[in-house]
């Protein structure tokens, strides 16, 4: 709540299964009551997919969900998708971002 109410824009990514989108509902809310009570200039750029598994149905559908949803509310909802990877996890056992340690992976680029 505190760095939502000092921020003056917010990038939100989120996870492209069920739990993570019924999580979105809630941040967005928490977003809102920042809006109305403290910040009403914070902004929301929109919304990045992420740990997309083009492999898995349900994953498909939560992108279409969040690119369904929320553009009608004003809301972004960005092309590029950041999808699962081990580099991830590889990266963050090393203590580096993923820029750094696979500058040249599709998921740092995508981050990018």
């Amino acid at each position: 709540m505190n760095a939502l109410a000092a921020d003056d824009a917010v990038l939100i990514l989120v996870a492209t299964n069920y739990l993570s989108l019924r999580g979105l509902q809630l941040l967005l809310r928490s977003i809102q009551m920042i809006q109305a009570q403290i910040h009403p200039d914070l902004q929301i750029l929109g919304i990045v997919g992420m740990r997309y598994d083009r492999r898995i149905v349900h994953h498909g559908e939560g992108l279409q969900e969040l690119r369904q949803l929320f553009p009608p509310q004003g809301i972004r909802v960005f092309e590029s998708v950041i999808s699962r990877s081990v580099r991830f996890e590889e990266a963050a056992m090393t203590g580096q971002p993923v820029v750094g340690y696979a500058a040249h992976h599709a998921g740092a680029e995508a981050y990018q």
